[in-house]
């Protein structure tokens, strides 16, 4: 039996890295994309850091999930990334 990690982005691309990690690493994980379950709410970014962010959309739709009845040993995985740049303020 396979536990999902449901990865909380849209970005079709990620979800294929996360799958090919898994199956190399944790067989016994399932990466499955968000919209699997429907359609993902909007998750506000509202953090004061990547890591805030992820962990507000990671929380989110773990949220989400669970309204909609997944299995409370489904994983959610989120990341949120940019570039900071001093000389512009952050």
């Amino acid at each position: 039996m396979s536990t999902d990690v449901v990865l909380a982005t849209g970005n079709r691309h990620k979800l294929a890295e996360l799958k090919l990690v898994l199956a190399e690493v944790a067989p016994q994980l399932r990466a499955v994309g968000q919209s699997e379950h429907g359609e993902p709410p909007e998750i506000a970014e509202t953090g004061s850091t990547f890591a805030a962010n992820a962990e507000l959309k990671a929380r989110g739709i773990a949220a989400w999930l669970r309204e909609r009845g997944v299995a409370g040993d489904t994983w959610v995985l989120a990341d949120d990334s940019g570039i900071s740049v001093a000389a512009l303020g952050g």
